[in-house]
């Protein structure tokens, strides 16, 4: 490949970073550009197109006219595929070069958030619109798995007050996150509460020891102490260190039979079923601990200020 057929394109994210569509419309129209020619073989750009949307690379990357085409009309298709599309009308799948420049150029307006009326192209919106759905669905399987984990050892966090629709203290994975919630419960801005006059100018820990402190010291309480209060359980570390016929005779006052208890392989099947029925009897614990005390009382206003306080006490001290 000589120097002359190669389309160098010197595109580079800028600080801070705009909206997702606004910094790959022209990287998109760029590419759409040079496969529409005729005067390129190649392209070299700083974008990875090998995924379901076009992203940033930390070296440039080069393609050919076929494959800049190849990746944008499967990046279409996976917007087309998936469970919410955003709406194209009755538009054709683009299959080629001339096909993506008419696709470039329907536009969208953005209805609601920060950018509200900016106008983007339609096919850069939707990727977009895709990708940030991939990645929130991610981000909470991510979540998801860290409380797992928190809640399996005895390590998650509770907001007072943040409830399920059960009424049952929701959990977190930590600390903070708690706090987070109370704050998007308990703060005037609500879910803006990241907002707040206190936090403006303040970065890195600066900003985290304010917001840290306008949260009530016992408006978060953790799971682990809970925990340590469950009898007859017992930790990964004991039941690692545990003799393999110490191991069997647990087991099988937990209740395990002898297809655990006797065999080849015995020693790993008992320790297995300690650590599944403590994590069953600490879980069992703490959701008892963390449930919402049902309080018949009579309403606030027919009450004496003192027994209203006392009321208000006792709720918190219970959960």
């Amino acid at each position: 490949m000589s120097k002359n057929t190669c389309l160098s394109l010197s595109m580079q994210p800028t600080t801070p970073r705009p909206a997702y569509a606004v910094q790959m419309a022209p990287v998109v129209d760029a590419l759409v550009d040079f496969a529409s020619g005729r005067k390129y073989t190649h392209v070299s750009i700083s974008v990875d197109l090998t995924g379901n949307a076009p992203e940033w690379s930390k070296e440039p990357m080069t393609y050919t006219r076929k494959q800049v085409v190849d990746h944008l009309v499967r990046m279409d298709a996976v917007v087309r595929a998936d469970p919410k599309p955003v709406s194209y009308g009755d538009t054709t799948a683009p299959k080629s070069a001339a096909d993506l420049k008419k696709h470039l150029a329907l536009t969208h307006e953005v209805t609601s958030g920060v950018n509200k009326g900016q106008t983007r192209p339609l096919f850069v919106h939707a990727i977009g619109a895709v990708r940030g759905s991939a990645k929130r669905a991610r981000r909470a399987e991510v979540a998801e798995a860290d409380l797992v984990a928190a809640m399996s050892v005895g390590k998650g966090f509770f907001a007072r007050g943040v409830v399920d629709a059960e009424g049952n203290h929701k959990p977190f994975a930590t600390e903070d996150l708690a706090r987070k919630a109370w704050l998007r419960a308990n703060h005037p801005l609500k879910g803006d509460w990241w907002t707040a006059p206190e936090l403006d100018g303040l970065k890195g820990s600066e900003r985290k020891a304010a917001w840290r402190g306008m949260v009530p010291a016992n408006a978060v309480f953790g799971q682990d102490e809970a925990f340590r209060a469950v009898p007859d359980t017992y930790t990964a570390e004991q039941v690692a260190a545990m003799h393999h016929s110490e191991a069997r005779r647990i087991a099988a006052e937990m209740g395990a039979g002898e297809d655990v208890t006797k065999g080849k392989g015995a020693a790993e099947r008992c320790r297995q079923f300690i650590l599944g029925r403590s994590g069953d009897a600490r879980q069992a614990h703490a959701e008892n601990v963390t449930a919402p005390a049902i309080v018949t009382a009579p309403a606030p206003e027919s009450m004496s200020k003192d027994a209203l306080i006392a009321l208000i006490a006792s709720m918190l001290q219970q959960g």
